[in-house]
């Protein structure tokens, strides 16, 4: 990392943030470009004044990074600055402000602030420990994924031949409340393609795949093509209260029935959205999206009307619903790409995850391990879903839909950088290093319940918990019981479809920890069945590009596809029977525990 290697550029001004920023304004006004990190926002009242004169009136471009206002984590615990100094600060026109709420958040604003691009002219100026620690995680969320604009470009054998991202800011205007800037997720769209695309000069881009973070909706005036809010993204809980009411209202069962979809405020619905789905000036999605606007009527493939009056949307706000492999259109203005390429497919992301790993058979299924995982299995017609899991489109090609069943765990690799904190660890890989020095936890579990449990419990108040605890246990049976949580969870999800259709098929792994062999020989031993990590991080840009592809007839059909080169070497269970049935217990004790009232 940049402190570590480039000593010299880092500058640790202690606890006065007005020194702070002052430094850092002197620098970008000497033609550096610095960003100031530290232990909280920078949000005093005596550091106000200085930051007005030193940044906002001077053009100086500083960025300011730190932790959510009146909030910090480490060695200072609760800090004294105030929310009205951050609305103040926040207001200054020439200062970009991000106050993430932890660390994975502070990770992911430190990249976002300087790019992190190592011997590059960029100067930190830092406050303490935590600067360092912020610094280091986000060298951890590059591999786990961050929120990011990502462009692939790949050949007629499925391989990457250059790749590109920009990061996409997130905002917490309130507690649970989670958006993002329409304009910025376009901005950093046009970024990663430009970044894509200049490392192939020579390539011929022939057909663009879209995959698209699912749930999340924007308004916009139809008549300037301009937003008139925020993207509201799936993780906003801001209509709870409106979903516990409809839910009291006895609605849920037959919004289930007809959507594939419990009523949570991980879907639209209630948020009463200006519309759904755009691609520049044609207003279309694809059945994989429409699905998960629960407006949708999975059986008759329509939007439901009931539906629309029970969430009072207007169905001629809905956009048109084609085939996830369809030319919707062809770009036009884009400027960094060339006017007339075909739009070939459109689809959700954890879905086009699917279609990336070909789990074309009835029964095949994935994992997408990240911040929260995905999971995933196929199924061979609508079926009404059993209650902890979700019924979907997984995609439609020729209007014929393929269906699936779906898992959606709220905390899963996100509980790993947790827990090293905790344990006083300096990194996830030293914290796996820990786990595997040990064959068991002594009966240590822990529940990954941080935000409430998702799929199948869906018990928002949930809590975490570590239980079992001995003098027999330490640090790294704390670290194991943390990593098996992840494989715990989707046994959970899996038995339930298990017990709902068919036996599952092939199990694919996709993700950052996807490519840990420690923690995946984890999830074949808990799930009883082996697991296949895909050759490339990338699935749901691939399974876009494959979609795409079969459009414009890049490929000819789904064996053209099918043969391609995606997985390593499947990874089998060797855990017996009897060791994974007192383990699952185990679990399900703590999960009771967790989710105890008291």
């Amino acid at each position: 990392m940049i402190p570590d290697k480039f000593p010299d550029r880092l500058i640790n001004v202690g606890i006065a943030e007005q020194n702070m920023v002052g430094v850092g304004a002197g620098l970008a006004n000497g033609g550096k470009t610095p960003f100031v990190c530290g232990a909280s926002p920078f949000l005093t009242g005596r550091a106000l004044e200085q930051i007005k004169a030193d940044v906002a009136y001077s053009e100086a471009n500083v960025k300011l990074v730190g932790i959510s206002a009146g909030m910090a984590y480490g060695e200072l615990g609760a800090t004294h600055h105030s929310i009205e100094d951050f609305a103040w600060i926040r207001a200054l026109p020439n200062v970009p402000v991000i106050a993430p709420a932890d660390r994975i958040e502070t990770a992911a604003a430190v990249k976002w602030a300087n790019r992190l691009r190592e011997g590059g002219d960029v100067t930190l100026i830092a406050n303490g420990v935590l600067a360092h620690r912020a610094l280091n995680a986000a060298q951890l969320l590059a591999d786990h994924g961050t929120t990011n604009s990502k462009a692939i470009l790949i050949d007629e054998n499925g391989s990457i031949i250059a790749s590109g991202s920009a990061p996409v800011p997130i905002e917490h205007p309130k507690p649970g409340w989670v958006q993002q800037d329409a304009n910025a997720i376009w901005q950093a769209t046009q970024q990663a393609v430009a970044s894509c695309l200049n490392k192939a000069p020579d390539a011929e881009v022939t057909a663009l795949g879209i995959s698209n973070q699912r749930e999340s909706i924007l308004a916009w005036d139809k008549r300037t093509g301009e937003p008139i809010g925020p993207v509201i993204t799936w993780q906003c809980r801001r209509t709870a209260e409106e979903c516990d009411t409809l839910k009291a209202d006895g609605h849920e069962a037959d919004v289930i029935t007809r959507t594939g979809l419990p009523l949570d405020p991980l879907f639209p619905p209630p948020r009463r959205p200006g519309c759904y789905g755009i691609i520049r000036a044609l207003h279309v999605t694809d059945s994989s999206n429409a699905a998960r606007t629960q407006l949708y009527n999975l059986a008759e493939a329509r939007w439901d009307p009931a539906l629309c009056d029970l969430f009072g949307i207007d169905q001629d706000m809905l956009p048109a619903v084609h085939d996830s492999s369809h030319v919707f259109g062809k770009t036009q203005g884009a400027e960094v790409i060339p006017d007339g390429i075909p739009i070939a497919s459109a689809i959700g992301d954890s879905h086009a995850a699917l279609f990336g790993h070909g789990a074309f058979a009835i029964g095949d299924g994935k994992i997408t391990f990240g911040t929260g995982s995905s999971v995933m299995t196929t199924v061979s017609e609508f079926l009404a879903p059993p209650q902890g899991i979700t019924t979907t489109i997984a995609w439609s090609i020729n209007k014929v839909p393929t269906f699936a069943f779906e898992g959606n765990i709220l905390v899963s690799a996100s509980i790993l950088p947790w827990t090293a904190e905790l344990l006083g660890l300096k990194s996830v890989d030293e914290l796996l290093d820990l786990a595997a020095t040990v064959s068991d936890t002594k009966e240590v579990a822990l529940v990954p319940a941080h935000v409430g449990l998702g799929s199948p419990h869906w018990d928002s108040h949930a809590r975490g918990l570590i239980s079992g605890l001995s003098f027999a246990a330490g640090r790294e049976h704390v670290a194991l019981a943390a990593v098996q949580s992840m494989a715990f969870q989707v046994c959970d999800v899996l038995a339930i479809m298990e017990d709902t259709s068919s036996n599952i098929g092939h199990l694919y792994v996709d993700g950052g920890p996807s490519g840990n062999p420690f923690l995946m020989q984890i999830v074949a031993d808990l799930t009883k069945r082996p697991v296949l990590p895909g050759t490339d991080t990338e699935l749901s840009a691939l399974g876009a590009a494959y979609l795409a592809g079969l459009a414009t007839g890049f490929w000819p059909d789904f064996d053209a596809i099918s043969k391609l080169p995606r997985h390593k070497a499947e990874i089998p269970p060797r855990m017996p029977p009897g060791d994974r049935d007192a383990l699952i217990a185990m679990w399900r004790n703590a999960i009771a525990r967790s989710t105890l009232r008291v």
